[in-house]
């Protein structure tokens, strides 16, 4: 079904995921998403071994903690997206990105496997993005008590996997 995915405006999504709506290009954003999980899988690829569980500042993720935090948020703002485009009208609740990576054992995991479920996931998540329809992407849910459309979940996984990588190459990389 494949439709182009219009950039959300103010007032569609919570002001604090302006941040990064704004690292997302113009343009396709299926194309973009595509292409973005492929860089994303190379860079994760190029991690030594040494740097797997580097924390760049005391109380810091690990890396690994920073690659399962990347995997959880996508999986649950496609979540929302899903249940939000079949109308969903219950809230969905939030949920607390510090608690999820220390209930996550992401250090007791090898990368190879945390590299396979982000691509695994992003084919997915790319799938069922195409899938909506105009009127799907346009549908409003409730999250954490806040209003957001379909359309900006999909901006937001986007803006969150580039917002991630990039302080992964610069504090963890570097």
């Amino acid at each position: 079904m494949s439709t182009f995915i219009q950039r959300p405006k103010q007032g569609e999504f919570p002001a604090y995921y302006s941040n990064y709506i704004a690292l997302v290009p113009e343009g396709d954003l299926l194309q973009f998403l595509e292409i973005q999980g492929k860089e994303i899988i190379s860079v994760l690829k190029i991690i030594p071994s040494e740097k797997e569980n580097f924390r760049y500042a005391e109380g810091k993720w690990a890396t690994k903690e920073l690659i399962g935090h990347l995997i959880d948020t996508e999986r649950i703002m496609a979540f929302r997206a899903l249940v939000f485009s079949r109308s969903e009208l219950q809230s969905i609740p939030g949920f607390n990105e510090n608690d999820y990576v220390e209930a996550g054992g992401f250090a007791a995991r090898s990368l190879a496997s945390l590299i396979s479920e982000f691509k695994s996931l992003r084919a997915s998540n790319i799938d069922l993005i195409a899938s909506f329809s105009i009127d799907q992407l346009n549908q409003t849910g409730n999250a954490n008590g806040l209003k957001v459309t379909v359309a900006a979940l999909c901006y937001i996984i986007a803006g969150h996997a580039a917002h991630h990588i990039n302080i992964l190459k610069d504090r963890y990389l570097a």
